[in-house]
């Protein structure tokens, strides 16, 4: 019996290994950052440069998204603590060749059940790099390129 159950299971894991829903490699993401000189008008863009459709976490979500900041000297500014939280965790799902656009008001992102943001000082000039982290099993990320703004 147990034999004639075999091949029935092989295909089931088979398929439940290589799935319906993909996950992301970095070669199938793009990530940009603009903050057009503002900080409170902040346009995250993520593409799917692969070939399926991708269903990935919601920025929103823990561990999904986290900011580094240098300020104009190339000093690093670390991220503020503001609030514990237990956010709901999202997905979005982007067709293949397609681009998710993502609004924020702040730099802000969350850990594991803390929210962070940065503290920044009115006319300074700073540069910045999102880390968007697609498969959250591994966490490893995708990196914007380095975006320049100063706060105005």
């Amino acid at each position: 019996m147990l034999m004639r159950c075999a091949p029935l299971f092989l295909i089931v894991f088979v398929i439940g290994l290589t799935g319906f829903g993909r996950t992301a490699t970095a070669g199938d993401i793009e990530v940009k950052l603009s903050a057009a000189d503002n900080p409170r008008r902040i346009t995250l863009q993520i593409t799917n440069n692969g070939k399926m459709e991708l269903h990935l976490p919601h920025p929103s979500n823990r561990m999904a998204l986290c900011f580094f900041f240098t300020d104009d000297l190339g000093n690093q500014v670390q991220p503020v603590g503001r609030a514990k939280v237990d956010p709901a965790t999202r997905e979005i799902t982007i067709p293949a060749g397609e681009t998710y656009t993502h609004k924020m008001s702040d730099f802000e992102f969350l850990t594991g059940s803390a929210l962070f943001g940065f503290e920044l000082k009115h006319a300074a000039t700073y540069r910045v790099v999102a880390v968007y982290r697609p498969d959250p099993k591994t966490n490893l990320g995708v990196s914007s390129p380095e975006a320049r703004f100063t706060v105005k």
